[in-house]
């Protein structure tokens, strides 16, 4: 492949945001779904509390935990009506992610942050800007490629109007892992590969900043970025990249400064 246009290593790059953004947040909303029920519903038996898509933002479920989700989503709505005094909740995850928080309760917070096409901040609208990208991206990715996202979305579209939306929420979480790996499997161009990935790298690192995740995490990211950014057409500011580093080796974790240092990574 030859050299790549400006307005395609943008959305590349955007592809490989989109997708991860999709991915983390769908694993952070489910799990703070389950959190929404057990401090709103103390008293509700064990059996009415859905079965979460992962743990917290864990890596893959285990087979076990993949049957017990499918077995408890089967028997119970994933946003069952009666869970509709949750607004603390939503509240801190709209601050979290640094969204405005434009929900009137927590049934409607569940309803249009999930599934809300003209909620801009929604997962439904991040996922089809990732489809959007990939369209325009065919010659650079390949047809194969695109139809990892296109089967996402027709998951997201199920899980739309679905009794129990959080079992095809995991199949959108399992076609983009399906994604990320066609990727390196199927596209031939080191750089394309690559661009999509750093996307991926930096989009992870602000969510898991804007999250306080653990040191062992933010580090990690931190180290993936490193090792890959360079291997791209992508212009970076190095002096940024230091600081990052020296920022998660620092005895108390700025997460503020590591979100500003990674949003300004990039030049423009």
């Amino acid at each position: 492949m030859g050299i790549i246009s400006v307005e395609n290593t943008d959305r590349l790059y955007w592809l490989g945001r989109y997708s991860e953004r999709v991915y983390t947040t769908i694993k952070l909303f489910a799990a703070s779904f389950d959190s929404m029920i057990d401090i709103d519903e103390p008293d509700m038996d064990e059996t009415e509390i859905p079965v979460p898509i992962q743990d917290s933002l864990s890596q893959n479920p285990s087979e076990k935990q993949r049957q017990n989700q499918s077995l408890n989503s089967d028997r119970n709505s994933a946003f069952p009506e009666h869970n509709s005094s949750f607004p603390h909740i939503f509240e801190d995850f709209c601050k979290r992610l640094e969204i405005p928080n434009i929900y009137t309760s927590g049934p409607d917070f569940v309803s249009r942050y999930c599934f809300d096409p003209e909620d801009p901040n929604s997962i439904y609208s991040n996922l089809t800007r990732a489809y959007d990208n990939c369209v325009v991206l065919r010659e650079e990715i390949g047809s194969e490629t695109i139809s990892y996202i296109q089967l996402a979305m027709y998951e997201m579209n199920k899980a739309r109007i679905s009794p129990s939306p959080l079992i095809e929420l995991q199949k959108v979480l399992d076609d983009i892992l399906a994604f990320w790996g066609i990727v390196d499997d199927d596209i031939d161009s080191e750089n394309v590969r690559n661009i999509i990935k750093v996307g991926k790298r930096i989009e992870r690192l602000d969510l898991y900043a804007r999250l306080h995740m653990s040191r062992e995490e933010m580090k990690r990211e931190v180290d993936r970025l490193s090792g890959r950014i360079w291997r791209t057409c992508l212009k970076y500011r190095q002096s940024y990249l230091d600081d990052l580093n020296a920022l998660v080796e620092a005895p108390k974790i700025d997460y503020p400064a590591i979100v500003q240092k990674t949003e300004m990574l990039l030049e423009e």
